[in-house]
Order: C-alpha cells, then sequence, then structure tokens
C-alpha cells in the first residue's frame, strides 16, 4: 500500500512540473501586457500555488520513502536517498524558477 502512495506522489510531482511551466508563460505574458493588476496578481498566486504543491508532493514522497526504508535492503536505502536528493533537487529547481520571475 505505502508503495502505491509513493509512486502516486510521485505521479502528482510529475503532473505539477508539466503545469508549472504554463503557469509560469502565462504568468509573464500578462504582466508584460495591459492586463489589469488584479488579473496578472491572481496568475501570480497560482505560480505560487503550484510550487508550494511541488514542495508538499515532494514532503509526501520523503515521508513515504523513509517508511519503505525501514524493513528494506541496503542497496534499496541507496537507491531512496538518490530518489530523495532528485526530489528535492526539483523543488529547489521549481522555486528558483519561480523566483525569478
Amino acid at each position: 500500500m505505502l508503495l502505491a502512495e509513493v509512486g502516486a506522489a510521485f505521479g502528482i510531482l510529475g503532473l505539477l512540473l508539466v503545469f508549472l511551466p504554463l503557469f509560469l508563460h502565462a504568468f509573464e505574458r500578462a504582466a508584460g501586457g495591459e492586463r489589469p493588476y488584479a488579473a496578472v496578481r491572481g496568475l501570480g498566486f497560482r505560480v505560487y500555488f503550484v510550487g508550494g504543491t511541488i514542495a508538499v508532493a515532494a514532503l509526501v514522497v520523503t515521508l513515504g520513502l523513509l517508511g519503505l526504508w525501514l524493513r528494506s535492503h541496503p542497496l534499496a536505502v541507496l537507491t531512496g536517498v538518490g530518489l530523495l536528493v532528485v526530489t528535492w533537487c526539483v523543488v529547489v529547481l521549481a522555486g528558483l524558477a519561480i523566483g525569478t520571475r
């Protein structure tokens, strides 16, 4: 069961990473155009919401992997550490992408 939950969290994380560039692009277009400030601000909130949800998904993945490690082979733990590093690197990169906009 825990394995399925971790897989679902990774799937959600992947979907969010697909949507983040779409929101960033829409925000850039709105900020550079003749849109009202409220509309630009609303798009900015959505960008930050996607980024925050990416961080929450990464936290769920982290907790799930830690739960799996309690009864695992040492090589599985090493693989899990690699997954955690990659997951949190993605979160940092998403944060950098949001922060530069």
